[in-house]
């Protein structure tokens, strides 16, 4: 009596085992994602945002997010923020933002301020910051942090 129920639940399992793998191949075909071909030479950036995660704060009540670019299906980290808050595209001469910039964003903390702006400059993605204390007066001067294009992505944030 014992062969035939030990028999019927190999059986069973093995029934089980085949359709498991077949339900995992199915789903890796259907969360496979088209291949973008960046190293081509026609790769052109389309678009670009920010993105922030949401703020956690440490023992002393300091916030520290993520601020991410988002450049057409790609999202990468950009640095390290206290927040974000996004910049009106009317603002942007106050805070000397570049007319053309897709997207601007500044983080400020307790006097100490990170500005951000991206742009497309022949199909390549580039973000710019400048850091400041409340306390600075004058132009803003911005360093291009990172760049997207047919080569990759190249964060220069220490």
């Amino acid at each position: 009596m014992k062969l035939p129920l030990i028999t019927f639940a190999l059986l069973c399992l093995l029934v089980s085992c085949d359709a498991e793998t077949r339900h995992d191949e199915a789903y890796e075909q259907n969360t496979e994602e088209e291949d973008v071909d960046i190293a081509s030479e026609d790769f052109e950036v389309e678009s670009i945002s920010f993105e922030c995660s949401e703020a956690v704060f440490d023992q002393q009540g300091t916030p520290t997010a993520t601020l991410y670019a988002l450049f057409d299906r790609e999202r990468v980290e950009v640095a390290k923020v206290n927040n974000c808050n996004e910049v009106a595209q009317s603002d942007y001469p106050s805070y000397h933002i570049h007319p053309d910039a897709e997207a601007a964003i500044y983080s400020l903390h307790a006097g100490y301020g990170q500005y951000f702006y991206a742009t497309i400059e022949d199909g390549k993605a580039m973000i710019y910051r400048v850091q400041r204390d409340e306390t600075e007066t004058g132009d803003f001067t911005y360093q291009a942090i990172a760049e997207y294009g047919a080569e990759g992505y190249s964060n220069h944030v220490e």
